[in-house]
């Protein structure tokens, strides 16, 4: 497996990464840089994070999926240490229909599953 930078692998402890800049010409263990959840990494081309190819848990093993796309409405509520969210509806008609006399906001969605979270 070669590394792309944008693409999301899977840890040999089963966590998620993020690459988010390669460089072949680097050093080894320093070609690829990236993010496994919090805490940021670096790993040679064929994603391990160690140049002597030692294994580790932090090791990419496996390219994940496209994150599955979420689109809809949501209702926003007044809330009394924040505001809330109802549920996703498939259109704003629905939204509208199924809104609430204190709904504040109707706002549309289309985000990658996980976005905003790493």
């Amino acid at each position: 497996m070669k590394l792309v930078a944008g693409k999301h692998y899977r840890t040999r402890s089963g966590r998620r990464a993020r690459v988010a800049a390669v460089d072949e010409d680097m050093a080894p263990g320093e070609q690829a840089v990236g993010w496994v959840e919090w805490s940021s990494c670096s790993w040679n081309m064929e994603g391990s994070f160690y140049a002597d190819l030692t294994t580790n848990d932090l090791d990419l093993v496996e390219e994940l999926g496209e994150p599955r796309r979420i689109r809809g409405w949501i209702n926003i509520y007044p809330g009394i240490a924040c505001d809330t969210a109802g549920p996703l509806h498939a259109n704003k008609d629905t939204a509208d229909k199924c809104s609430g006399i204190d709904r504040i906001a109707c706002v549309e969605i289309d985000a990658g599953e996980g976005q905003g979270l790493d």
